[in-house]
């Protein structure tokens, strides 16, 4: 599963929207946006923090990668 798919899957889960995942992790609608539509995929740093910012934390996370 590619990061796009687990952020979309993550954001229909939680009933979340571009601009309310933008305003919770602190990321631009443009990088949201290439996120979302995998032109640009962040690093795992970048991954985790959206991650934390969306309450994912934990060892279920969705943006687990390995």
């Amino acid at each position: 599963m590619t990061f796009s798919e687990k952020l979309k899957q993550a954001m229909q889960e939680l009933h979340l929207n571009q601009r309310q995942v933008c305003g919770m992790t602190g990321k631009s609608k443009g990088s949201v946006s290439q996120y979302l539509s995998g032109k640009q995929i962040p690093s795992e740093d970048v991954q985790s923090a959206i991650a934390v910012a969306l309450g994912l934390t934990g060892t279920c996370s969705i943006f687990w990668t390995g």
